[in-house]
C-alpha cells in the first residue's frame, strides 16, 4: 500500500508539479508587481493582476520552523522532519527535511532544496545545505 498520494495539480500550479518532475524548482509571480506567488493561484493577491511568469528559484533557503511527527509511522527510513522552509526568493513551503535529526534542528539552519521519487511520486524534499569542502 503506497503511503504517498500524487498531488491534484490544475491550471494554477501544474508548471509547479511538472518542474518538481525535472528536478527544478519552478514558481510563479505576478507580472505585474512581482510578487512570488506561493502557492499559486488565478489572481496575484497584492495587486489584483492576473499575469504571472513562471521562474526557476534559486532551491536554497533557510528552516523557519519544523515538526516532529509521531504518529502514524513515517514512510520515511528516516525519522521525518516537517520542516517550513523559507526560499531565497521569500516563498514558503512546507516539505519534509531529509537527511536531518531533531539534534540537527535549528532556526535559520541553512537548506537546499531537491527532489526525490517516493512510491513513485516525485516530491520537493529538503536537506541541510551541502558545504563545500
Amino acid at each position: 500500500m503506497s503511503l504517498v498520494v500524487p498531488p491534484k495539480t490544475g491550471p494554477d500550479d501544474a508548471f509547479f508539479w511538472d518542474g518538481v518532475a525535472q528536478g527544478r524548482l519552478f514558481l510563479a509571480r505576478c507580472a505585474t508587481c512581482r510578487r512570488v506567488l506561493q502557492p499559486p493561484g488565478p489572481m496575484c493577491p497584492s495587486c489584483g493582476g492576473v499575469d504571472r511568469e513562471v521562474f526557476d528559484a534559486e532551491p536554497r533557503g533557510r528552516l523557519l520552523s519544523w515538526v516532529l511527527p509521531r504518529h502514524p509511522p513515517a514512510a520515511l527510513p528516516e525519522q521525518e522532519v516537517v520542516a517550513l522552509v523559507e526560499l531565497t526568493c521569500g516563498a514558503r513551503l512546507v516539505t519534509n527535511l531529509r537527511y536531518a535529526g531533531p539534534d540537527d534542528l535549528r532556526m535559520d539552519l541553512p537548506v537546499e532544496m531537491f527532489t526525490d521519487t517516493l512510491d513513485g511520486v516525485a516530491l520537493p524534499q529538503a536537506r541541510p545545505e551541502r558545504r563545500p569542502a
